[in-house]
């Protein structure tokens, strides 16, 4: 997992908390959040 590719997804978020922004940006959010769930799991 890329914790920088991570902080960066999520102040682009805090920047631009709104559906179309999110929308646009789906197919980001999707690899974080399997990335991070993947590292959640090994734990």
């Amino acid at each position: 997992m890329h914790l920088r590719d991570l902080k960066q997804y999520l102040t682009e978020l805090e920047a631009n908390n709104n559906r179309p922004w999110f929308i646009m940006n789906k197919p980001r959010y999707d690899i974080l959040r399997e990335e991070f769930l993947q590292v959640v799991t090994d734990l």
